[in-house]
Parts: structure tokens; sequence; C-alpha cells
């Protein structure tokens, strides 16, 4: 996989895998609480998955935005067990 070797194309291969694995939680969580929230209308899907791939897409730019806007600097982050090294 040449193509993924720029910083470009890994970083929107990462945002594609982002994607599939918000929405595969997406259906496992219903697929779990399918019996306390009913069964979907047909006609309701399509409002469903847009009104979601707007959240997701909000979601990784503000998860994201932090580490743009540091992006050449040097910083270090340590939030109890965990610690980011920009």
């Amino acid at each position: 996989m040449k193509l993924i070797k720029t910083h470009a194309a890994l970083l929107v291969w990462r945002i594609i895998l982002l994607y599939v694995v918000m929405m595969l939680c997406r259906a496992v969580f219903y697929a779990y609480n399918s019996t306390l929230i009913g069964e979907l209308p047909y006609e309701e899907l399509w409002s469903l998955l847009c009104g979601s791939l707007k959240f997701d897409t909000v979601s990784i730019i503000y998860a994201n935005a932090i580490f743009s806007a540091v992006g050449g600097k040097e910083c270090s982050i340590g939030i109890m067990w965990w610690s980011i090294r920009c």
C-alpha cells in the first residue's frame, strides 16, 4: 500500500476507519437495546443516518482540533493515567 505512505492519505484512511468504527458501535448499541428502543420505521432510517454522520463529523473535528492547533509545537498533556506527547 504505497498510497498510504503519505501523511494526507494516512489521515484520510484513519478518518474513514473511525467513521466505520463509530457506525459499528451504533449498530451494536441498537442491537443490544432494540427491545427498549423498539422497531425503527423505514422512513426514519435516512434521517437517522444523516444525523449520525453529522454528529460523527463534528465529534471527529472537535477531537482532532486540539492536536491540529498545537501541531508544530512541543506540548505535553498528562491527565491521570495517560499522557499525550505532541
